[in-house]
């Protein structure tokens, strides 16, 4: 409990506190960890569940795209040289940071997939790399378009290697400057702000097209632990907790898809 006490003030790298949620996120990962413990026989017991986490009191909101909306700002952003790392993001949810983190090494474009191994993240105005929020790595599957237009990046970042020189700053990521040098995740947001706003879009923030990803594939069928592995979240109850709006609709789903098979073979006997 003590614990909780002090995120909830000081938990951040930067001084800030935690939210309710995010705390909460820490307790179902502890006592994860701490059940295997326990069944590997390394502690006597999980202390975790005498814990009493926070509550989430507030359930956020998000402003999100619909499939349409998707595909009017990917056509909107067509000319802008970072579209390659927009068309990544709205077909993965991928976090910011994570994106920015990539280097070419993690791409395997042969077998459609990218691993996820770090994160560039700010602290103050300092661009630091850190590893995944699991501190695991995990892979995620492409397809064939994100693989033609990174395979076209690839060819484009290549020519401005050649055009820069010897000043050029060969730091290895995928997407950087045009000097190769790394790109500021505070910079990309306020660059995809701007696009967004001239775009017939509503507005979102980064962090959104994330949540426009995981209820559009939850809404789609797409199995929550699947999304779950994909965005890298601790467990598959933190997906559940987060895209709880979603649940209702699939569970309506579900039932009306197996009552028509029930009266599928009904009508066939």
């Amino acid at each position: 409990m003590a614990l909780y006490a002090r995120l909830l003030v000081n938990g951040r790298s930067n001084g800030g506190a935690l939210s309710h949620r995010s705390v909460r996120y820490t307790h179902t990962v502890v006592r994860k960890a701490l059940k295997d413990a326990c069944r590997w026989g390394l502690v006597a017991r999980n202390v975790a569940d005498l814990a009493n986490p926070p509550k989430v009191t507030k359930t956020r909101k998000w402003t999100i795209w619909s499939p349409s909306e998707i595909g009017i700002f990917l056509r909107h952003v067509e000319a802008d040289r970072l579209s390659p790392l927009w068309e990544l993001t709205v077909n993965t949810g991928m976090r910011r940071g994570e994106l920015l983190g990539l280097r070419w090494e993690d791409l395997d474009l042969d077998a459609a997939t990218v691993t996820v191994r770090r994160a560039l993240v700010v602290v103050g105005y300092s661009v630091i790399i850190r590893p995944t929020k699991t501190d695991r790595p995990r892979a995620i599957a492409l397809d064939a378009g994100i693989v033609a237009i990174l395979r076209d990046w690839r060819r484009i970042q290549l020519e401005e290697r050649l055009a820069w020189g010897p000043v050029y700053q060969d730091s290895g990521y995928i997407f950087t400057k045009e000097n190769g040098s790394p790109l500021h995740p505070d910079e990309t947001s306020k660059r995809f702000n701007r696009l967004v706003a001239s775009a017939p879009v509503p507005r979102i923030r980064f962090h959104d097209v994330r949540h426009t990803w995981a209820t559009t594939a939850l809404a789609a069928g797409v199995h929550s632990k699947i999304v779950a592995e994909r965005l890298g979240h601790g467990s598959i109850q933190i997906t559940l907790d987060t895209y709880s709006h979603v649940i209702p609709q699939q569970d309506r789903d579900a039932g009306a898809l197996v009552a028509s098979l029930y009266r599928s073979a009904e009508a066939r006997t």
